[in-house]
């Protein structure tokens, strides 16, 4: 296909985390990668294992390192490299890349919008106005900057039309990569034949508090004294701010002897293979 029949799509990620939103934007990434009408670029605001793995693939990925420059320097590198780029779209995702990335579009004649990967977290009292103020410009930048918004789930579209209008909302659920569950080696050390346990319930996510990763472990304590006729595992997948919170409560139910925290994992395809039952809270 002749390159001016194609759509240029340029996506602005922050590549800080190797969590949720950017194993999605990943999967994502690899997808369009795939895609015979798409030429695809990535600017990242940070070096690190998303960069690895997206070059990895052949992806075009230009970084513009936020430990480097401040927020007008990179303002200016991301102007330069839309008008380099020319894209048909810019794609944002997470609160500094919606700002910078919008208002760099809008400079560029672009059209841009941005994934919600998950609900606010914004909880800040009044002494903290220079982050609310970040929250606004932010909410600004998506309502009158960016065409569209597009949510990961029904539910998470419902949260986002208290602040954007519900036909500027496109839901688009989070995909999964069938062929990296499909070529999984086989494992004898992690098969659920090694184990007496009746019932593997997982949870993969950050710890954080929008998880609810404290329901989770509610569970298991509900199972331990409601349930005790069925012997059951639950193994957290992830890292993040609140471990050491969760262990003290998965201490407090009684419950670390079945609720194990697994970390961060590279093999977690195969640990969700293993799983009976993946909870999301």
């Amino acid at each position: 296909m002749d390159n001016n029949d194609s759509i240029r799509v340029l996506h602005i990620v922050s590549g800080d985390l190797w969590a949720g939103a950017e194993v999605q934007f990943y999967t994502l990434a690899k997808a369009l990668r795939n895609i015979e009408s798409m030429q695809l670029d990535v600017i990242l605001l940070n070096h690190g294992t998303l960069e690895q793995k997206l070059r990895s693939k052949g992806i075009n990925v230009v970084v513009h390192d936020e430990s480097e420059y401040n927020g007008f320097q990179i303002l200016q590198k991301l102007v330069s490299s839309i008008r380099k780029a020319r894209p048909d779209i810019v794609h944002t995702h997470r609160i500094k890349e919606n700002i910078l990335g919008s208002i760099a579009a809008l400079t560029t004649g672009s059209p841009a919008l941005r994934t919600a990967h998950g609900a606010p977290e914004h909880s800040f009292g009044w002494t903290q106005l220079l982050k609310k103020s970040f929250v606004f410009i932010d909410w600004f930048c998506g309502r009158f900057l960016q065409k569209k918004t597009i949510a990961v789930s029904e539910d998470l579209a419902k949260i986002l039309q208290r602040s954007f209008p519900a036909n500027r909302i496109t839901v688009i659920e989070n995909g999964i990569d069938i062929d990296a569950f499909n070529n999984l080696a086989y494992d004898a050390s992690t098969s659920r034949n090694n184990t007496s346990i009746d019932l593997k319930i997982g949870l993969v996510g950050r710890l954080v508090p929008v998880k609810r990763i404290d329901i989770f472990i509610m569970v298991a304590q509900y199972m331990m004294l409601n349930r005790p006729d069925i012997s059951c595992s639950f193994h957290i997948f992830g890292d993040g701010p609140m471990l050491e919170d969760l262990q003290r409560l998965s201490n407090e139910l009684h419950t670390e002897n079945i609720v194990h925290f697994e970390g961060h994992r590279d093999d977690i395809h195969w640990q969700l293979k293993n799983l009976d039952y993946l909870l999301m809270p």
